[in-house]
């Protein structure tokens, strides 16, 4: 019985060490209501989640009932910080799983095995958890399981317990349940008017089924390129937490895949602010001042696809942490921790995506970088930095004529020819040019990256005696890229 006692325990242990970071959605000013359901209903689906006889539930049985207490106390624990129960405490929580029963001991086997001790303290009896607190402590939590809890109805939550199993499949399964609790009016409560628990559990509704999915699926569902086989644009709006909003689109604009993304506010039909965008494999964006300044590498091969990547970040493949089921959504969240050489980042993401399609609908996340302090500056105190905020994803909710797309009908007028001769040095030392015809819109200017990577210097003759300006609009123009001659610099 210990070895199975062990296993159930490695399931449940750690659910609420994330609990302050889970979502809690309660409509109303329901708070009275919420601080007597949270932790009971997190002690119930904790609880019974590692219960598999759901038809033999019966919360009077003293092994469960102190299972599901042992978890009413992790969740006081981790968000008060105290370390025992009071019998008052007990026979409140008893109270609300099982109105009207007498008070139910731990068994003799919990006891002696330490997952119960009763002690003394100022002549109180007290209840303490060594078992499931050395757990706690040792490893400070798990980033196996989470709990969320939605306010539903009058008096009833949705309670969703989820479990990331670390099998090669990486497969998850989640616990719902209904709990519904009603005022404690009862007269024949053993419970003194000081500290008789405000509500009682009148019903539940155990989990239904469980879920099984695999993060990869999701990160396909997610990857742009496959979106826009389905889609004609994607919206993606992110509002940071600092109050800034950045709006990017991705769509189908004339046969060709497009991105744009404006920092600011939309006033009428256009953005107050600049823009970065991707276009016929183009970067370009637009400064301040209203110049367009569109870059190309020209020496990479064309395998690189701009759309080739997940809305799910999935760089972050580190860790899942967990993932929930709702009527109509996944809730799910990753994170990753880098360090190297005295510089650091940590990343975070919390998922709202659809049922059906796994596409994502929200992401909340977090961004940190730090460096450490300098070891030979005592002035130094380092340097750290984090943004987070929440997006917004919509599909098909915008026309692809609108005019905030209107950068892109510039590629379908006359465009001007920019050529480009990027010079290598022989074997002979001798400085040999490849040409390379480039097109862009009229009035926007155009440098390959490779002008940019400190290899070559641009000029505006062939002998490098001129250094580039931009030579205005309208015009076809021929640049220079010259490397360093052998053996200087």
């Amino acid at each position: 019985m210990r070895k199975n006692k062990k296993i159930l325990l490695a399931i449940l242990m750690a659910a609420a060490m994330l609990f302050n970071c889970a979502a809690a959605v309660f409509a109303g000013s329901e708070d009275d209501f919420v601080e007597y359901v949270t932790p009971y209903a997190f002690a119930l689906s904790s609880g019974l989640a590692g219960y598999t006889d759901y038809d033999k539930i019966d919360l009077s049985d003293p092994t469960l009932l102190w299972y599901v207490i042992t978890s009413y106390w992790q969740w006081i624990y981790e968000n008060e910080g105290v370390d025992y129960l009071t019998k008052d405490q007990v026979s409140a929580a008893q109270e609300v799983f099982n109105p009207g029963f007498k008070f139910i001991a731990p068994t003799a086997d919990m006891i002696e095995y330490g997952d119960v001790v009763i002690e003394k303290k100022d002549g109180t009896e007290i209840y303490r958890f060594p078992y499931r607190q050395s757990y706690i402590d040792e490893y400070n939590g798990s980033d196996d399981e989470d709990f969320e809890i939605y306010y539903s109805d009058d008096n009833e939550v949705e309670a969703y317990y989820f479990v990331l199993f670390n099998d090669e499949e990486g497969s998850y399964f989640c616990y719902d349940f209904i709990f519904e609790f009603k005022a404690n009016k009862r007269s024949t409560s053993r419970m003194s008017t000081a500290i008789r628990p405000k509500y009682i559990l009148s019903g539940m509704e155990l989990p239904s089924f469980e879920i099984e999915y695999d993060i990869d699926e999701i990160t396909d569902a997610n990857r742009v390129s496959n979106l826009l086989e389905k889609y004609d644009n994607i919206f993606y709006h992110l509002e940071y937490d600092d109050g800034t909003i950045r709006d990017s689109f991705y769509l189908n604009y004339n046969g060709e895949r497009a991105f744009i993304a404006y920092t600011g506010e939309l006033e009428g039909d256009y953005y107050d602010s600049s823009y970065s965008a991707h276009y016929k494999g183009f970067d370009f964006s637009e400064d301040e001042e209203g110049k367009i300044m569109v870059n190309s590498s020209l020496l990479e091969g064309d395998d690189y696809d701009f759309f080739d990547y997940s809305l799910v970040d999935d760089r972050c493949d580190e860790e899942v942490n967990y993932a929930g089921e709702s009527a109509e959504k996944y809730h799910f969240s990753s994170y990753n921790e880098f360090y190297e050489n005295g510089y650091g980042e940590y990343n975070s993401d919390a998922y709202i995506i659809d049922r059906e399609t796994f596409e994502i609908t929200e992401n909340s996340y977090y961004y940190s970088y730090y460096y450490d302090p300098a070891e030979d500056d005592e002035d130094d105190e380092g340097t750290y930095d984090s943004v987070s905020g929440t997006i917004y994803a919509y599909y098909d909710e915008i026309d692809n004529k609108d005019p905030i797309f209107a950068p892109f009908a510039e590629w379908g007028k006359k465009l001007r020819i920019v050529t480009v001769q990027i010079g290598e040095y022989n074997d002979d030392g001798k400085l040999e040019f490849t040409r390379y015809i480039v097109k862009v819109p009229k009035p926007w200017e155009y440098l390959p990256y490779e002008a940019f990577d400190g290899y070559y210097s641009v000029f505006m003759d062939k002998a490098g005696t001129k250094e580039y300006a931009y030579p205005g609009h309208n015009k076809n123009y021929t640049i220079y890229l010259i490397p360093a001659e052998p053996g200087v610099g």
